[in-house]
């Protein structure tokens, strides 16, 4: 019992461990007085650094999904919080 609680707690730290990497702690406020009321832009910048991230994983090489891509995500979600995927208009054959 005790052998399957260390394995439990090492397993989930090392997967705490891991997702802090990918999605790191961002200043939002500050990405957003960088763009502004240019939402265009910021969603631009956002799908690109989405899509070079997944090529990434899918080369097995590390990635940062943190940044520009995670505060547009939070804000989309917290202005439309029921159909926020509707409102992200790219897809990769926009770039």
């Amino acid at each position: 019992m005790l052998l399957c609680s260390g394995c439990f707690i090492y397993f989930f730290t090392l997967y705490s461990l891991a997702a802090k990497e990918r999605y790191p702690d961002v200043n939002c406020k500050e990405i957003s007085n960088y763009f502004g009321k240019e939402l265009d832009k910021w969603e631009r910048h956002a799908f690109l650094t989405y899509t070079k991230n997944i090529d990434l994983l899918k080369a097995y090489k590390p990635t940062d999904f943190g940044g520009t891509m995670q505060c547009y995500c939070d804000m989309i979600r917290k202005d439309n919080p029921k159909d926020w995927k509707k409102s992200i208009k790219y897809n990769k054959k926009d770039v």
